[in-house]
């Protein structure tokens, strides 16, 4: 009704595709392997998609560029990152970073993007198959409540931990 074209767009081991036309034809704004892709539910402008040993770039023009967040986010020595959104509080955004089979670092931002917290708390959930078993999701209605995952607790250093005030503990 307003005009707009609706955007089509994945990510994965060729990197991150856009296409503005239903389809018909794609871009590759990122390339490399991709991880994860999370868009902004309440403001499809803003897109971030987490790049294998490229660290987090971040969209605020629907896809069509990007530039990478740094300021205390690692820039080298990982080979996966996974993130989360908030649905209803989307400018928290939680990111882990894995090397090999631990993770290396899980972060917080409470700006979309802007500034980054290491919740340096955080036990080693997803070892030993931090490049496999890595994942993390945030309560739709509370941002401060976050899960991550890795494998199952009987084989692994934690497997499945919840945090009620924003990764703190």
């Amino acid at each position: 009704a307003d005009g707009q074209r609706l955007m089509d767009m994945g990510a994965g081991d060729s990197g991150y595709k856009r296409s503005v036309n239903g389809g018909a034809s794609w871009t590759t704004p990122v390339a490399g392997s991709c991880s994860s892709l999370v868009v902004d539910p309440l403001n499809a402008q803003r897109i971030f998609v987490a790049v294998r040993g490229g660290g987090i770039r971040r969209s605020l023009d629907g896809g069509a560029t990007f530039a990478a967040l740094a300021g205390g986010l690692p820039s080298t020595g990982f080979d996966r990152i996974v993130m989360a959104q908030c649905r209803g509080t989307p400018d928290v955004l939680y990111a882990a970073f894995a090397s090999g089979g631990n993770v290396v670092g899980f972060y917080r931002t409470a700006d979309g993007g802007n500034a980054r917290t290491l919740l340096s708390a955080t036990p080693n959930f997803a070892a030993p198959q931090a490049w496999y078993d890595l994942s993390v999701g945030v309560d739709p209605t509370n941002p401060n409540r976050v899960f991550c995952g890795g494998v199952s607790p009987l084989y692994a250093t934690a497997g499945v931990i919840e945090s009620i005030n924003g990764g703190q503990t």
